[in-house]
């Protein structure tokens, strides 16, 4: 990588109003807006703060195993049979390992593909199309010294046999492209384009791992109002006025994870039209009524750090092109905020998504080396003093399978089987976000 793993990467394309940026330090997602100066992404101004500031987890991408899993020896077993153990030591919390687990002690060299995980700590290396082992075929361009703006690029690493704790030398590589919109919708307007990512890894071939567990996504966080000045000033600066729908499958109800004290998955699940108290995160999670929910709207007194799910869909398209793929059957969620008339679409095959309202951020004004770095700029148009990434300044969205899902025969048929990895698999999960403006 001849690259400053600092500076941003532009995405667009010709005909979308849309524009990302993108960080090769944890495969970071900087910004995204409709125009000059909007920015629905939460996180520091400073792109370096992304490592000097600690993990706060804005906007990388996570893995191997994203959210929580139970620390010590875990014993697991693939859906052909091949079994294997995982030793995880303690991180973010008494009992628990949080998205890949703590730094190691070996340094990732800024140009090699070799890095050692967690993947959020990782230097990302551009490709060359022709040097895809998953993509090369997929028609995006890719080239391993990106200058100007892009439409797509893929990125990759190694990850050697054992890092963080996992076993198995696994090659992951992402996908990010950018495309024109694709119409207006009624309640959230006109699109102003799709930005896909796609996740695909597989196990080395010529290693002695059968099966690896395998869970990774990003760790997005989105401000619909933030870099309006009349809407930032209407919500506070914060995403609690803000409307979340989410679309299970036809036919599917949206379920609820069940979690115990440590925040790890039970394996139960309750539909989200149940009463208040009987969530283990009391409060109401009906996201999938008719217009969605307001976030505010009967929330839980700690906020929202919950995990919702719908299950494997058999009928989503396999295919490359993204409006193959983003389509009325694989839409799960939208943001809203009505007093900026801004909204994100997101369509996706995986099983369910992790929704958290920065609960663990600090209390508004924020120090700023205690939440990740100095808030944007393009976040403090509504008056907001100097601060730092305040509790509720931003909504992650994260998609993948249930964390601890393939410790429990009760979330096996709802992505826990898929998320052990086999030798000779290519996982493949991805997302579309698609941005509207009234």
């Amino acid at each position: 990588m001849a690259l400053d793993p600092f500076e941003p990467i532009v995405f667009g394309a010709e005909g979308a109003e849309l524009v990302a940026t993108v960080l090769p330090y944890g495969l970071t997602i900087h910004t995204i807006g409709t125009e000059e100066g909007e920015d629905f992404i939460g996180g520091p101004e400073h792109p370096r703060d992304h490592q000097t500031r600690g993990r706060a987890f804005l906007n990388p991408i996570i893995g191997r195993f994203a959210n929580r899993l139970p620390v010590g020896k875990i014993d697991y077993t693939s859906a052909s049979g091949h079994s294997g153990h995982l030793q995880l030591e303690e991180y973010r919390g008494p009992g628990v390992v949080l998205h890949g687990g703590a730094e190691g002690e070996k340094e990732n060299q800024v140009d090699s593909i070799v890095q050692h995980g967690p993947f959020d700590r990782c230097y990302w290396q551009p490709l060359d199309t022709k040097e895809s082992k998953f993509f090369c075929d997929a028609g995006y361009a890719s080239t391993s010294n990106p200058t100007g703006k892009q439409s797509s690029l893929i990125f990759a690493i190694e990850s050697p046999d054992g890092d963080s704790g996992f076993p198995g030398k696994l090659r992951v590589e992402t996908l990010i492209a950018l495309v024109p919109g694709s119409g207006s919708d009624s309640v959230m307007g006109k699109s102003a384009g799709k930005l896909l990512i796609r996740y695909r890894a597989a196990l080395a071939s010529d290693g002695s791992v059968e099966a690896t567990p395998f869970n990774m996504t990003h760790h997005w966080g989105f401000n619909m109002s933030a870099s309006n000045e009349q809407a930032c000033k209407a919500e506070n600066g914060t995403v609690t006025e803000q409307i979340i729908q989410m679309y299970p499958p036809p036919g599917k109800p949206l379920y609820h994870l069940d979690i115990d004290p440590a925040m790890l998955a039970t394996g139960k699940m309750n539909v989200t039209t149940g009463e208040p108290e009987t969530f283990s995160n009391p409060g109401s999670h009906h996201w999938d009524r008719k217009d969605g929910k307001r976030i505010s709207d009967g929330m839980p007194a700690n906020g929202y750090d919950d995990f919702y799910l719908w299950g494997p869909d058999a009928s989503v398209p396999q295919a490359d092109e993204i409006s193959k793929i983003a389509t009325e059957a694989t839409k799960r969620m939208r943001v809203t905020s009505e007093s900026a008339g801004r909204s994100v679409l997101f369509y996706s095959n995986q099983v369910g998504v992790q929704m958290y309202t920065a609960e663990g951020q600090p209390e508004h004004p924020a120090d700023p080396a205690q939440s990740g770095g100095v808030m944007k700029q393009a976040h403090r148009k509504g008056g907001q003093p100097d601060s730092g990434n305040f509790k509720r300044s931003f909504t992650a969205i994260e998609f993948g399978g249930p964390h601890c899902g393939f410790l429990h025969d009760g979330l096996a048929d709802m992505g826990g089987r898929e998320e052990v990895l086999e030798k000779g698999q290519i996982y493949d999960n991805w997302v579309v976000c698609e941005a509207f403006r009234k």
